[in-house]
Parts: C-alpha cells; structure tokens; sequence
C-alpha cells in the first residue's frame, strides 16, 4: 500500500514519493485514484501535469456497481459464535442501474479476519484477541450475506442510509478499491470491523 519504505511510519515521505509516482507512471493513477482524485483537488495544476492514464479494470468495476447509496449495515450478536458476540458492521452500495434498483442486488463490502479453515478454536481466541491473524475487505452480493445472517443464523438486521453526497460516495469508492488485497492488522476488541469502516468512512 505504501509507495516509500518509511511511508507507514512518515507522511511526508509517502507524499513526495505518491506525487513523484503518479507524474512518472500513469500505472499508479490506476492503482491509487483515491490518492489522485484527493491530491489533485488539493494542489492547483497537479491534474494537469498528470500523464495520460487508461484505467480500463477500475473504470468497468465503477460501471458495473454504479454506486448512487451507500447503506451501513449491522448484524445483530449471534450466541453460538464467539466471534459474533458483539454484531458484526458492513456497508451496502445500491445501485442506480435498472435491472438493480433492489437493494436485494447491491454489493456488501465486508471487512473482517483471514482464519485458516479448521482452526483449533483456543488459537483462534488467542490470535484473533493479540492481533495473530490479518484483516482484509473484501466485496461480494448483498444476498449471500442476507443468506448467511439473516436466514442460516437468524440474526436481525439493522440498515442506516448515509446521508452522503456523490463527490464523498466517489472519494469513498476511489479508497475501496485501493484498499483490495491489502492486509490490516485484526484485533477483535478494537481494530475490527467497525473501527476499520469508520477510518475508512472519515
């Protein structure tokens, strides 16, 4: 995620080297539009030194979930799973196309632990409490996790519209995709699934 080797650490140094990169390699416009679209609404004249740059992969993702509502959503505690004890927080995106005017058709985007499958469940405890194993985003259709939450465990789901407007709905998705395969430290307590929409949300 970050383009200069101190750049988790420094500000500054991931700056210079983000705005060094996005002028040099139009790749990297691609990759971060996020960083681009803010840095180019801060700095007069960047968006026009700006090379050239063809985001066909980012352009027919935006196309195709067509984002207009930005929903958050919160499964309610599901007692015979530990790890849901507290709920769980995710967010929709509806969409403003026809054939998906249904919030039933919209994405989720879902933020949560990477667990190998079969872990002995006083590791899990241990590592998902000490921040053992990493968090990632992750998207997918809004129906699975009504499947999974509502019917197979029976859990309530609570929705909240966003009161956001398209240039932040724009800024917020431009971050998503930057954030795809990106691993975050997971600590259930605190740095979990709602703390990590709401970095993501400011």
């Amino acid at each position: 995620f970050f383009l200069s080797v101190q750049g988790a650490t420094n500000p500054q140094a991931e700056l210079v080297a983000t705005l060094d990169a996005l002028l040099t390699d139009p790749a990297t416009q691609c990759r971060f539009p996020g960083r681009r679209l803010w840095l180019t609404t801060q700095l007069p004249g960047l968006a026009g030194a700006l090379p050239p740059a063809s985001c066909p992969e980012y352009d027919e993702w935006r196309s195709v979930l067509a984002v207009n509502e930005v929903v958050l959503v919160f499964a309610a505690s599901y007692l015979n799973s530990p790890s849901s004890m507290y709920g769980h927080t995710f967010l929709r995106f509806d969409s403003a196309t026809p054939e998906r005017m249904t919030p039933m058709l919209g994405y989720a985007l879902n933020f949560g632990a990477t667990v190998p499958p079969d872990e002995n469940g006083f590791v899990y405890a241990w590592r998902g409490l000490f921040g053992g194993y990493p968090g990632q985003f992750a998207a997918g259709p809004y129906f699975e996790k009504l499947r999974e939450y509502s019917r197979l465990e029976s859990r309530d789901l609570w929705e909240y519209r966003l009161d956001l407007t398209p240039a932040e709905i724009e800024r917020l998705m431009s971050h998503v995709w930057e954030l795809r395969d990106i691993n975050f430290d997971y600590y259930f307590f605190d740095e979990n699934c709602s703390y990590q929409l709401l970095e993501l949300m400011e």
